[in-house]
């Protein structure tokens, strides 16, 4: 996971969301965020619920109580690697307690599903010369799962702190293993 700036979305598909590597047979994690009410001044912490069940509170666990203003630590930020799967729409919500101990209403409730990663992208067939003007990905995912759309990001390795995206593209599934897209034209002249 990698966190950026809300502005760091490079479209709207993405918001929210950032593909990043992690280790091959690895789950990643999920980060919920939300802001501290400033008027509220008895505030004693947070509780966060989760559940792969979207019917009602009586189906979700308590995940975390989440102290506040413990010093260096953000207050509202929880990352949740707790026994997560892939391919599982987790729901979450959060409240507040007070100092007398009341609970406050669930915030909006939020959903979350972390897919696999795509295994086995392949550029022009993993040709080791490129002979066309155009650029062919090609990739699976090893469930045979197909999510909606996918995100293809093209990045220019400058250096290990440096690869600036070139190209972005929402790639609308076929539904198909394996899927695929071809880059070509004036879009390989902007990489």
């Amino acid at each position: 996971m990698v966190l950026r700036a809300p502005g760091a979305d490079t479209t709207d598909a993405e918001a929210g969301i950032d593909a990043v590597p992690v280790p091959e047979d690895s789950i990643n994690n999920i980060q919920l965020m939300w802001y501290q009410n400033p008027k509220s001044t008895d505030l004693s912490y947070y509780r966060i619920y989760r559940s792969e069940d979207e019917l009602g509170e009586k189906n979700y666990d308590l995940l975390v109580s989440k102290a506040l203003r413990q010093p260096g630590i953000p207050d509202t930020i929880f990352i949740d690697a707790q026994d997560l799967k892939q391919n599982v729409r987790y729901y979450y919500y959060v409240t507040a307690v007070d100092k007398d101990g009341r609970e406050s209403e669930n915030s909006d409730t939020l959903s979350y599903r972390l897919l696999e990663t795509a295994s086995n992208l392949s550029l022009n067939g993993n040709s080791t010369e490129i002979t066309t003007p155009e650029m062919r990905f090609e990739w699976w995912m090893n469930s045979g799962a197909t999510p909606d759309l996918y995100i293809l990001r093209v990045e220019a390795f400058i250096s290990e702190d440096f690869h600036p995206i070139r190209y972005v593209k929402v790639i609308n599934s076929t539904y198909n293993t394996p899927q695929s897209y071809t880059l070509s034209g004036e879009y390989l002249k902007e990489l």
